[in-house]
């Protein structure tokens, strides 16, 4: 049985399956929702998101002839909000979409109008610190965000390019019954 087509490749059930059981026996396995839940329906969609993520980066990374390599990528807490909770995950732990995020996003920099700009507009941060003194730091910061914001958009529009069987849909897909927003 087939949950998601990327291109001509399928994710399989099994494959979702086996991710959420291997999910389920890790260090925090109990904090997840229980089969045959709304939330553990979901969760089966979010791990074939994750999937579909993982396949587009391998597909894309074999076009372009990228091998893993290079230092780990550390995400911070915004970073992850920024790239969102998918490509977070397949960032984290894959050496190879780490590969294909520095290679899609080495072009990117930021104008020293920009970096003045930022630093003008957020004086409260930079009491006592000099322009000079500041700029590496907002260059760093600026040129992070600018390069998650083009890894996520470039993503996000290749896995909306995928093919969601019935069950599988994304999560946030109202269609679907399991679609709630509760507080």
């Amino acid at each position: 049985m087939i949950a998601a087509l990327v291109g001509e490749t399928p994710i399989t059930v099994e494959t979702v399956e086996r991710r959420v059981r291997r999910l389920r026996q890790g260090p925090r396995g109990e904090l997840l929702p229980a089969d045959g839940t709304a939330e553990g329906r979901q969760l089966r969609r979010w791990v074939t998101q994750i999937l579909i993520a993982e396949q587009i980066v391998a597909d894309e990374a074999a076009r372009r002839g990228i091998v893993p390599g290079g230092p780990p990528l550390e995400l911070t807490p915004t970073a992850r909000l920024e790239l969102g909770s998918v490509m977070a995950a397949v960032l984290s732990g894959n050496p190879l979409a780490q590969a294909l995020y520095r290679a899609l996003t080495a072009h990117q920099l930021i104008p020293e109008t920009e970096i003045s700009q930022y630093f003008s507009n957020n004086q409260d941060r930079y009491r006592g610190i000099t322009y000079e003194q500041a700029a590496p730091g907002i260059r760093a910061d600026l040129l992070g965000a600018r390069r998650r914001r083009q890894f996520a958009l470039w993503a996000d529009a290749r896995c909306a390019r995928a093919t969601l069987l019935p069950g599988f849909e994304h999560p946030g897909d109202i269609r679907h019954p399991d679609h709630t927003h509760r507080h």
